[in-house]
């Protein structure tokens, strides 16, 4: 049943008291002091870490700040094909905010109604952006985006079409092995490499909004793929790069005579960048968590994924208590 909690679209009250609650643990302390001493590189950061330090502190300073800022970071820009997932990712980061600070006392009934109008507005001109051409990982992140405002608007139809384009992709785009074969045709192994992580982080957070909203996305799987399927595929690679095989070949008289791969440092500039939805993920192997995941996640902590939930070993971390295999 579609029951938005209107909290932070991937968290929970629950969340946030254990997080308040193990506050001193390792997986939290580091985060706790980045949420305390982090400065914003610009508004959309600075209105999501006000807005998290008004749901984790109960500062309503901080809450106050959020919503003086959210109105004008959905101002009118043109969109074009350069800068579609930025714009998409940024339109997230602001629902994410206004669900964040929906209960704080400034947000007037008139304001929450303008920011919803606002993010509408947002969607249809992204919408008037967005063809057969368009990259699946943008198009998934379109969805991602959608889910979120369909949250904020407590739009059950709109929410369906995003649950419906969800499970599409799990039924036509990810093959058992994982990788999804429309994110994979880029021009670059990096290119391809950064749509199969964006693919993945943007199913992760449909389903943990989903999730949040009353719906088991996780659950959904067809021939033995799940979200799990396309989300675990790219993270042996994050140890062993140089064995990525969607990368570009050049011929001369019929012969490859040169192959790019990818480069460590790409791929770890991509996790760091990307790597938030890993927190999300980790809490789905409960406490048999995957032992690459950890690995990964004892790198990059405390992880700050703007654009991708935010501080999500402070909103989604938990403590491991048994481990098992690399990959299952």
């Amino acid at each position: 049943m579609f029951k938005p909690q209107h909290i932070g679209l991937i968290f929970s009250k629950t969340a946030i008291k254990t997080a308040q609650n193990k506050r001193n643990d390792a997986v939290y302390k580091d985060s706790w002091m980045l949420l305390k001493i982090h400065l914003p590189k610009n508004d959309f950061e600075l209105a999501q870490l006000q807005g998290l330090r008004y749901r984790f502190n109960d500062d309503t300073q901080s809450g106050a700040s959020t919503i003086t800022i959210l109105p004008t970071l959905l101002s009118a820009q043109p969109i074009n094909d350069t800068n579609l997932i930025a714009i998409i990712r940024e339109s997230f980061v602001v629902a994410q905010c206004v669900e964040l600070v929906r209960d704080h006392n400034n947000m007037t009934e008139a304001l929450l109604a303008q920011l919803q109008a606002s993010l509408i507005e947002r969607v249809k001109l992204i919408d008037n952006h967005v063809d057969g051409e368009t990259q699946i990982s943008h198009l998934l992140w379109l969805a991602t985006l959608k889910m979120a405002v369909s949250v904020v608007l407590e739009d059950e139809a709109l929410f369906n079409e995003c649950v419906t384009i969800y499970q599409q992709t799990i039924d036509e785009d990810v093959r058992p092995e994982g990788y999804l074969p429309r994110a994979i045709n880029g021009e670059t192994a990096v290119d391809n490499f950064l749509n199969q992580i964006r693919s993945a982080q943007a199913l992760t957070l449909m389903a943990e909004m989903a999730r949040h909203a009353g719906i088991d996305l996780y659950a959904y799987e067809k021939r033995g793929v799940s979200v799990l399927t396309a989300t675990t595929y790219p993270l042996y690679y994050y140890f062993f790069p140089e064995k990525w095989k969607w990368v570009k070949e050049v011929y001369k008289g019929g012969k490859i005579v040169d192959t790019e791969v990818l480069e460590d440092d790409d791929a770890k500039q991509i996790y760091r960048n990307h790597a938030g939805f890993l927190e999300v993920l980790n809490t789905q192997y409960g406490t048999r968590p995957l032992k690459a995941i950890r690995m990964i996640l004892d790198d990059l902590r405390p992880l700050y994924d703007v654009y991708g939930g935010g501080i999500t070993t402070l909103t989604n971390g938990y403590t491991e208590k048994k481990r098992r295999g690399w990959f299952g």
